[in-house]
């Protein structure tokens, strides 16, 4: 995994109402081997990094850590799916302006990041379980949409 050297203290999350730090931790609990890890991974991210489809200075560097540890670990759950989804959909018209990511817009940033994964989820698609193969395609055709 690449790893970038990030204050998690200095980025915004939830709108100043919760600390950004526990997101690594949340990231870690995403790639768990358990469902109900997995969930609560994924709550930790959604509910901090990107909520109501709000993106925080925090949710590029939690793409980022995400994509990075999804593309050594090649493991694909619906969580995956789910918080790429919300990545990729979320609105953040401001430019970031912390850390080594900085100077692009939170969404373009997510977006740019999170398509990163688009190779290997269609490389994996056809040895999914069938519902959550229709996840990865609904994230995949997502992608492809023109921005509006």
């Amino acid at each position: 995994m690449k790893t970038m050297n990030i204050n998690w203290t200095e980025l915004e999350s939830c709108g100043g109402r919760a600390d950004a730090s526990e997101i690594p931790r949340a990231i870690d609990l995403l790639f768990s081997s358990i469902k109900s890890e997995r969930e609560k991974g994924y709550w930790g991210i959604d509910n901090h990094a990107v909520v109501q489809s709000d993106l925080y200075s925090s949710a590029p560097y939690a793409a980022r850590a995400i994509v990075d540890r999804f593309l050594d670990e090649q493991v694909i759950t619906f969580e995956l799916v789910n918080i790429f989804f919300e990545l990729h959909n979320g609105y953040g018209p401001q430019i970031l302006e912390i850390g080594p990511l900085a100077g692009q817009s939170l969404d373009s940033l997510c977006k740019g990041i999170v398509r990163e994964s688009e190779p290997l989820l269609s490389k994996q698609l056809n040895t999914l379980e069938p519902e959550l193969a229709e996840e990865v395609i609904s994230l995949i055709e997502a992608f492809n949409e023109p921005n509006i």
